[in-house]
């Protein structure tokens, strides 16, 4: 029985000892589970030289199909991606050698052999027993007739192979000489089939393909210029993608340019003593090699323009993965800069140590949303998230508005400062600014919304410590007894108002209207002199 009719004795088969041909690059190897443009390339480079100094078809078929054995490889691991490979071709029966021919005889029965019919022969075997590594000792596979079309279709994993691969089982078996020429310089799909297990059209299922792992098959091949087919099958024990079973139709191109010397000529290793010598004698005349030379040209063409066609299709995938990536780095930029201000985020990429900064002339201001507690045991959870997210983001529309730098919320609290990471002169007067559009937003949330939420804003003035610490979870924070004063100033002050130190006051006091509140105890401070501010001299920089 056969693997590629019905059920294998691929363990029956006795050994032999498959010729030893040196790998050509024998250090390269290839992943077919991301097999790449380039990998097809070297690959494709090394299939087609494997024709030169052979004496046979058959020689260049085990040169080939050892190559593929030894250099498809999972790289994790070293262990080989093939179980079995094996290089069919078809012959007339009248060409066989003695052996096959007895063979293909035998097979038919009471059929009586043709001539001119097509027996599928293979040429090269190699694979992980000792006893697939000959086609001489081969039991089921030796010569199979493709008698008629009804024979040929009771052979799922042959019938299967000769439609994926893009011909009809007519033109195999009995190619018309008027569209040979046409035919055969065409370019073949492959027979994919992704997952082996439990698929109808390959068989052997408990014998062969769950004993030995073999999860995916792939075959590629076409037409030679005699009008014979010729299929590489790959049994492999990973799962490849359907991109890289693709490839595989150019690499067929490939296998073909080695074994066109060969069409007509010396197909089998050795020759049958028994055969006629009209047989055995290859006569090169000129029409013949001229043939011979046109499908050659045709190959290569064909193979240049499946380069040309597959270098634009990963050169576009190539772009869209740039694209992809750009547009990734954009949104992890994006997303870094909601997190750290620009200057700090470039200066964390150029060195991610720890990074500390005294600033002499900043302002920081703290807010809290007063009534906001008692509010939250009203609202559902996502009322209460919503509304808070609508006023925060209120106020970070102000901060980028006015430029200035957003530190962190802790709750219903919400922190910014100005004159760092850059430095700025103006920096008391844009956070006077901030926190009177604060106040002005949270009136109109008031009395336009109906929502009973009111602010209590807190600002000081003063020397800082600013930077990032730690290696997760990053946040831009201050330190100082100026930030400690300003949240003093926010805790220590009254709903709907404003408080400010006498440092804040100093500086803005010709340019805001201020009401004085007088000496207030401050916890750790002692009492300090403190200031209310109302309003501007002038309009301010956003909207009230």
């Amino acid at each position: 029985m056969s693997l590629l009719l019905r059920s294998p004795s691929l363990t029956q088969e006795r050994y032999s000892t498959a010729p030893q041909f040196p790998n050509r690059r024998g250090s390269q190897m290839y992943d077919l589970t991301r097999f790449t443009l380039r990998d097809m390339v070297e690959c494709g480079l090394a299939l087609r030289q494997f024709g030169l100094g052979a004496e046979s078809m058959e020689e260049a078929s085990n040169r080939i199909v050892r190559y593929l054995y030894e250099n498809f490889c999972t790289k994790s691991t070293g262990e080989k991606s093939c179980a079995l490979v094996r290089l069919f071709k078809t012959h007339p029966y009248e060409d066989l050698e003695a052996e096959l021919a007895e063979y293909a005889r035998s097979m038919l029965g009471d059929y009586p052999p043709l001539p001119a019919m097509k027996c599928m022969t293979p040429l090269a075997t190699v694979g992980e027993q000792t006893e697939w590594n000959s086609r001489h000792t081969s039991v089921g596979h030796k010569a199979i007739p493709l008698a008629s079309e009804s024979v040929v279709a009771q052979m799922p994993m042959i019938s299967q192979l000769i439609r994926q691969l893009g011909l009809d089982i007519k033109t195999v078996i009995n190619p018309d000489p008027n569209l040979l020429v046409e035919i055969e310089q065409r370019k073949y799909n492959v027979f994919y089939v992704p997952e082996a297990i439990g698929n109808p059209y390959i068989p052997a299922q408990d014998s062969f393909v769950i004993p030995f792992g073999i999860k995916s098959v792939l075959g590629f091949g076409g037409l030679l210029p005699s009008g014979n087919l010729f299929a590489i099958i790959m049994f492999l024990k990973v799962q490849i993608p359907h991109s890289t079973a693709q490839m595989f139709s150019t690499l067929a191109l490939n296998v073909k340019t080695a074994l066109l010397p060969f069409d007509r000529g010396a197909v089998f290793a050795q020759k049958d003593e028994s055969a006629p010598a009209s047989r055995q004698i290859f006569t090169r005349n000129t029409e013949r090699e001229l043939a011979q030379l046109k499908s050659q040209v045709v190959t290569l063409t064909q193979l240049l323009d499946v380069f040309e066609k597959s270098i634009l299709v990963q050169s576009d995938r190539l772009e869209q993965a740039i694209e992809q990536l750009a547009d990734s780095a954009q949104k992890s930029e994006e997303l870094l800069l909601n997190i750290l201000p620009e200057a700090i985020a470039k200066q964390l990429k150029q060195n991610p140590a720890a990074i500390a900064e005294q600033f002499n002339e900043v302002t920081i201001m703290f807010a809290d949303l007063v009534g906001f507690t008692p509010l939250s045991a009203r609202l559902k959870p996502i009322e209460l998230v919503n509304l808070l997210n609508q006023i925060f983001c209120t106020f970070d529309a102000l901060a980028q508005q006015l430029g200035l730098e957003k530190i962190k919320t802790i709750g219903d609290a919400y922190m910014v400062a100005a004159g760092l990471p850059l430095p700025r002169a103006d920096h008391a007067e844009a956070i006077a600014d901030m926190a009177l559009a604060m106040q002005a937003a949270i009136e109109r949330l008031r009395t336009e919304g109906g929502v009973n939420v009111q602010i209590r804003i807190g600002i000081n003035t003063g020397i800082v410590i600013a930077g990032v610490i730690g290696t997760k979870k990053f946040i831009y924070d201050l330190w100082g007894d100026a930030v400690n004063i300003a949240s003093r100033m926010e805790s220590s002050g009254q709903a709907g108002s404003i408080q400010v130190t006498e440092a804040t006051y100093e500086r803005l006091k010709d340019k805001y209207v201020f009401q004085k509140r007088g000496a207030i105890k401050v916890k750790g401070k002692g009492e300090m002199v403190t200031y209310w501010l109302v309003g501007s001299f002038a309009s301010t920089r956003v909207g009230a």
